[in-house]
């Protein structure tokens, strides 16, 4: 039930994020762990490129499991790094800008999510081009 609900915030997310102008290019990426649920998404738009990552713990109450969490994303043009601690619902959301990079639809990210002594590697699925 926690995790129907827990996607059932994610699309919504996703869904308020609004549309792609013209030019625009967006691309969602997602996968699960045993602990953490991910979604990695980039809005491409001209020379500048918007990166965020939502993760979602799911094995536990997260404000007393978690603490500090570290991640850390790599794809074949780009990574994408950096540290947080989750919300109260246990939700960490990150957003990067930078320089636009060539990525291709179908490709698979790796996402590795470090926090007390524990790491978890996930694999990204491409789910869809908007744009």
């Amino acid at each position: 039930m926690k995790r129907l609900l827990i996607l059932s915030q994610m699309l919504l997310l996703l869904l308020s994020s609004g549309g792609c102008s013209s030019g625009d290019s967006r691309i969602v990426f997602e996968g699960e762990g045993d602990s953490w649920i991910a979604q990695y998404f980039i809005k491409q738009d001209g020379e500048e490129e918007k990166s965020s990552l939502v993760l979602t713990y799911i094995d536990e109450d997260p404000a007393d499991a978690v603490g500090e969490v570290r991640f850390e994303v790599d794809y074949p043009y780009g990574e994408f790094r950096g540290n947080g601690t989750l919300s109260d619902n246990g939700v960490l959301e990150e957003i990067a800008v930078g320089p636009t990079s060539p990525i291709i639809g179908g490709e698979v990210v790796e996402l590795v999510v470090k926090w007390k002594d524990k790491e978890e590697k996930i694999m990204l699925n491409w789910i869809t081009n908007q744009g």
